[in-house]
């Protein structure tokens, strides 16, 4: 989530994150300027204006969390529906914002994407891509938060950091880099990046993927690198029985699936090879990603070959119109006057793009305390997502495709932040179980609390002792949300999908030393995007560039990655796990770490829902 990565790279206290050592954007007329306490002076100020009395956002021009880098020299692509002019920067051509689907505005707002109807003559490819409409961060009000966004507020003026919320409808684009000099017929391997962001934040460039393009020509094994923007919050992901019946569910998903299709039909015009296409994402990124595994029944058309999910599995979910998705859509159909409407999806429609967007961001948000379940998320439509993800799993119905997967090993830390203050008793914690999950029996929420006992030497931030004891339970709950919403259905996709195809999986304990954080959840992308650079980095690059090339992430010089193990869908199956730590990978491991608490939670996925409880 995009919130995640201010608050930590806040916390990891990247002093090298001043102007002589990123980056950095150019800036233009709408950026505000303002001196900061970290000593940088006077530097832009990227992303809009936010009225925090009323919490209505006012929307500049430029979205983006980051300008993209300038560059010398032209490159032109010419593809059956325009002329895309790039540039070049640093031995990469760059190619931004090149649209992939027709803007889904006006009439086509809430409505499934296509590709473009219209032609680009002469499209300037070399400006910075709007993002799509994004959800406003706050913290509700929370006192532990308002703790933290005095951090964030500071990091906020570095132009490497500042929030890309905002953005705009029109905003359907990739962006493309390759390696300078490379031309149709290359036959480069494809990286298809999906950003984070709880399916309401991010942007194409809120990373920038130059650093993978690079390090690929200096390893030898050259890649195209692929980024996307998609729909997100309430154009991307409404829920509600009305948005099921009109077969306009999951939007951000089916935006996703039409960018790969482009792909197929025009990557080749920049050199890459449409058969050698790898995806990779983080957080709702990497969810987004394990959804294309089961979307279609397992059918992926032929539209990847391999995929790497960086902290995230679908979720266990419901229908459209169960829980949360519904109570999201009745919430935004009263809030702007639709919901006494005959056509209540047509008067989404019809009203002015402040209007809807003002409505979907005041619902919570990442950070808030009533952050789960998440108003805007992937569920189950019938067609397009046909089933939740163990039932899929179970029957088989997912691509057959080479895979990675893998978590953080204090994942819980970060994401119950939001709640910490309001939980400080194991009595609170049975409590808030009970509302975030509450298909829950007594007896189960009591089983949980006793598996993960209070004591904090036992909790997470794991073997940190004492330490990082923010509340007396934080350590307990950040324990128990880490298994319930990353490891267990990490295991469980590992332990299916290697019955057929080959898996690999990861665990990541680096960077423990975070404080009250530990290795949290987002940390692995200060390494695999190089933002922090050394043999950590270098290995997770590697290893992933690997894969891309080979469907085999080892590398010679590291420590052999041994394939997650042999098929077996027994409780005391233990799997094998690549081990992290700071400094770069050590060794593969058991999968086997806190095997009771785990497989009891497997065995009651359909109770233990975060998404559409």
């Amino acid at each position: 989530m995009v919130s995640s990565l201010y608050f930590l790279f806040s916390l990891v206290g990247l002093q090298y994150a001043s102007a002589a050592t990123l980056p950095q954007p150019v800036a233009t007329e709408s950026h505000s300027r303002r001196s900061g306490l970290l000593g940088l002076g006077d530097v832009p100020v990227l992303g809009p204006l936010v009225d925090k009395t009323t919490s209505n956002l006012l929307p500049t021009d430029n979205q983006n969390a980051r300008q993209v880098p300038s560059g010398t020299g032209s490159v032109k692509v010419v593809l059956d529906y325009g002329d895309f002019n790039g540039n070049t920067n640093n031995g990469v051509d760059q190619f931004y914002g090149i649209p992939y689907a027709e803007p889904p505005v006006g009439a086509r707002r809430l409505t499934n994407p296509i590709f473009p109807l219209g032609k680009y003559p002469n499209f300037d490819a070399t400006r910075t891509p709007s993002s799509c409409a994004q959800q406003v961060l706050t913290g509700g009000g929370n006192p532990l938060f308002d703790i933290a966004s005095v951090v964030t507020d500071e990091l906020d003026k570095l132009p490497i950091y500042a929030p890309g919320i905002g953005g705009q409808e029109d905003c359907l684009t990739l962006d493309i880099l390759r390696p300078t000099g490379i031309q149709k017929g290359a036959n480069l391997p494809v990286m298809f990046w999906i950003y984070p962001g709880d399916f309401a934040f991010g942007s194409s460039t809120l990373l920038q993927g130059n650093n993978w393009v690079e390090k690929s020509v200096a390893l030898g094994q050259p890649v195209i690198f692929v980024a996307i923007n998609h729909r997100m919050g309430a154009f991307g992901f409404l829920g509600g029985k009305q948005v099921g019946a009109a077969g306009v569910g999951n939007l951000g998903l089916k935006d996703q699936r039409l960018a790969m299709k482009w792909v197929q039909q025009h990557i080749s015009e920049f050199g890459g090879d449409p058969a050698k296409v790898m995806l990779f994402g983080e957080s709702s990124g990497s969810i987004s990603i394990s959804h294309h595994l089961f979307i279609n029944n397992g059918d992926n058309e032929g539209l990847f070959r391999a995929a790497i999910c960086e902290s995230g599995s679908a979720f266990p979910v419901g229908t459209l119109a169960e829980g949360a998705g519904q109570t999201t859509y009745d919430a935004i159909l009263k809030d702007i006057g639709c919901a006494d409407k005959p056509d209540a999806l047509a008067c989404l429609r019809s009203v002015d793009f402040a209007t809807l967007y003002a409505a979907s961001n005041r619902l919570p948000g990442p950070f808030s305390g009533g952050s789960y379940p998440l108003a805007y998320a992937p569920y189950v439509d019938g067609e397009f997502v046909t089933g939740s993800m163990e039932d899929n799993l179970e029957a088989g119905k997912f691509a057959r495709v080479s895979l990675i997967t893998g978590a953080e090993d204090d994942e819980g830390t970060l994401l119950t932040l939001g709640v910490a203050p309001s939980i400080l008793t194991e009595s609170n914690l049975k409590k808030y179980l009970s509302r975030l999950v509450p298909k829950a029996t007594q007896e189960q929420i009591e089983f949980v609390t006793k598996a993960y006992p209070q004591d904090p030497t036992q909790g997470s931030p794991f073997n940190t002792g004492l330490l990082n004891t923010l509340t007396p339970v934080f350590k307990q709950y950040a324990a128990i949300f880490g298994d319930v919403g990353f490891q267990g259905l990490r295991r469980l996709v590992s332990r299916q999908v290697n019955r057929h195809m080959p898996t690999w999986g990861y665990i990541d304990r680096g960077m423990k030393s975070t404080p009250i954080l530990g290795s949290t959840h987002t940390v692995e992308l200060l390494s695999t995007f190089g933002i922090i650079p050394g043999p950590r980095a270098d290995d997770f690059q590697s290893r992933w560039i690997a894969f891309a090339n080979n469907l085999d992430p080892n590398v010679p010089g590291l420590p052999r990655w041994e394939n997650y193990g042999g098929p077996s869908g027994t409780d005391d199956f233990k799997g094998n796990v690549l081990q992290f730590q700071s400094s770069g990978s050590t060794g593969t491991i058991p999968d086997d770490f806190r095997s009771t608490q785990i497989n009891y939670y497997l065995d009651n996925l359909k109770t233990f829902r975060l998404i559409s409880a």
